[in-house]
């Protein structure tokens, strides 16, 4: 190497020695990396015609659920709580369950009146994941050694890691994998902050996760929870209080009480943990099994399955639903991590090096088990295969399932070790100074890349070449919509509503159509079950149609036609519209 060459790196290494010169190398590599694989259409604000019929991307309507969960909650008056959504449920629903993120749902309905009628802020926050991920991913590397080449690989293994391309448009809330990055960054580098300091950071780091996706709470909290930890078995000076995870989980909950998070009657628990759960073998399975939105019953079909890997074939899982823990890591990083556990089992440490570690093992292994033990939940697997099952309390089970999808709480676990496989490769570096490790560090994230490059060509597929074109809604072509829209003001989905959960096609065409109208709804497809407020709201529609209380300005829809047989007496015109009816009042 020349001098020259030497010169650059060595600049280039004080550089990185400044946290927020690494912070923003990695947010390069995060932002690059997001413009290559989705382009820039996304990012465009006034481009919502494809988050409208987002069923046409990958098969699915959440992310339309999300952007249209946006578009009433700019719609609707302030109230307190201020996270409050009406129009499309028949109580106030909080932002919160139509996944809207509500962090940029409220900054964006603050500033409202300056922006065009239609807006949307998905690719902007896709974008920022990203930037975020790779921000605190290069961090993690330049905590111990200050080398360009590291702190490159080290974003670009957080940025291209399957989990996050999975989720990314699909629930965009839940690609904010950043937070959990953020909460090993802070853990990490807290010698650079004062214990009161680091101290109000996770307070934050709490909050904010609170007010992007609930899910990433247990995550943050779980990993402070092992800082305390981790200190108190190294007989160090406590530097954190063991009050601030009480502290943080306290803001949180007021958090969520701010947003609405626990008004109205939303239900809470969900049922079939032991479906969406994580299998123990998954870090090496890259089969994800592909899901979709059908127009009939029942609501959901497996067709298939993406190979996230171009050379360890994917196993089928004991339910296809445990694709919700897929946690696939790449075979590049794989050989990270056996050459790291390998390198650090033949080496010696000092009884001091020892204590330390000991203390970090304990803490990170009881945070392992804890989360590993949430992730899979009541019935364990371990290829496709049921090893026992665990016959919990109704009461865990139902405290448990408040966050539903058990097998994401897995997240954890998966960014750990990849933080421990840097970390290690990262520290051996340091020791040894050898630049044949670099060559290893390089050819393995190659080896990574080209392991998942199928995904990452899939998603690139999908959403770099998003058009601009216009798009109406379909509903608008037939006569019996575009009549109702003249002149209905709501529309009722018929009880049971809680069809509407198994219709997510019919309940976000609908929505968007009222949206567009100015009509009201009485249900919505949401990510919590509000069947008890809305059926309620169409039984007393019902009871006084029956008294003989019509009104001619709703729109009936009857999901099934065993929901239509109940009501075949009431005074409405009935007219069948694909695999749904259609019923306005006879005069």
């Amino acid at each position: 190497m020349t001098k020259e060459n030497n010169s650059v790196l060595s600049k280039l290494n004080n550089l990185l020695r400044i946290p927020g010169v690494t912070f923003l190398w990695g947010v390069t590599v995060g932002v690059v990396t997001f413009l290559l694989l989705y382009g820039v259409a996304v990012l465009n604000p006034v481009n919502v015609n494809w988050l409208r019929h987002s069923n046409d991307l990958e098969g699915l309507w959440d992310l339309s659920q999300h952007y249209l969960g946006w578009v009433a909650y700019r719609n609707s008056p302030w109230t307190f709580p201020i996270g409050m959504t009406e129009g499309i449920t028949a109580e106030p629903i909080s932002v919160v369950y139509t996944d809207s993120i509500p962090l940029f749902a409220l900054f964006f309905k603050v500033i409202s009146p300056l922006l065009p009628e239609s807006f949307q802020y998905f690719g902007l926050f896709e974008l920022l994941c990203y930037g975020l991920t790779g921000g605190f991913g290069a961090l993690i590397s330049a905590r111990f050694a200050h080398h360009p080449l590291l702190s490159f690989a080290s974003a670009l293994f957080f940025v291209t890691s399957p989990v996050l391309t999975k989720r990314v448009f699909y629930h965009s809330a839940l690609s904010a994998h950043f937070l959990i990055l953020a909460a090993l960054c802070l853990w990490m580098y807290r010698a650079y902050f004062t214990p009161k300091r680091q101290g109000y950071l996770w307070v934050l780091l709490t909050v904010l996760a609170t007010v992007i996706n609930a899910y990433y709470v247990p995550m943050v909290l779980g990993f402070l929870c092992m800082e305390v930890m981790q200190e108190h078995l190294a007989q160090r000076n406590m530097r954190l209080s063991p009050f601030v995870p009480v502290l943080s989980g306290t803001a949180s909950l007021l958090t969520g009480w701010i947003l609405g998070m626990f008004g109205g009657r939303v239900s809470v628990a969900a049922e079939n943990l032991e479906n969406v759960s994580f299998d123990l073998f998954g870090f090496f399975n890259s089969r994800n099994d592909v899901l979709k939105h059908v127009l009939t019953m029942p609501l959901y079909e497996f067709v298939g399955a993406e190979d996230y890997s171009r050379f360890l074939p994917g196993f089928q899982t004991f339910t296809p639903w445990q694709s919700e823990g897929f946690s696939y890591v790449g075979l590049g990083m794989l050989g990270l991590m056996l050459f790291v556990c390998v390198y650090f089992f033949a080496s010696k440490h000092s009884p001091d090096e020892t204590k330390i570690m000991r203390s970090y093992l304990i803490s990170i292994s009881i945070g392992v088990v804890g989360f590993t033990f949430l992730a899979v939940g009541p019935r364990v697997t371990a290829g496709g295969k049921v090893l026992f099952t665990i016959p919990w309390p109704e009461g865990i089970y139902r405290l448990l399932s408040v966050f539903r999808t058990t097998g994401r709480l897995i997240w954890p676990v998966y960014y750990g070790l990849m933080t421990l496989a840097i970390i290690g490769i990262t520290c051996i570096y340091l020791q040894s100074r050898q630049r044949r490790l670099l060559v290893l560090v390089g050819a393995l994230l190659c080896l990574q890349l080209y392991d998942i490059s199928p995904s990452l060509a899939h998603k690139h597929a999908i959403y770099a070449h998003i058009g601009e074109e216009a798009y109406e809604n379909p509903l608008l072509k037939e006569e019996i919509f575009s009549d109702a829209a003249k002149d209905k003001s709501e529309i009722l989905f018929v009880s049971p509503t809680r069809a509407i959960a198994l219709r997510p096609y019919w309940s976000t065409l609908l929505e968007d159509y009222a949206l567009e109208n100015g009509m009201k709804m009485n249900a919505a497809y949401c990510s919590r079950d509000i069947t008890a407020s809305a059926d309620a709201y169409a039984d007393a529609h019902i009871a006084r149609l029956r008294a003989g209380d019509p009104t001619s300005t709703v729109l009936y829809i009857f999901l099934t036609e065993d929901i239509l047989d109940e009501y075949r007496d009431l005074p409405l015109k009935i007219s069948p519209y694909e695999d749904i009816f259609i019923g306005t009042y006879r005069e």
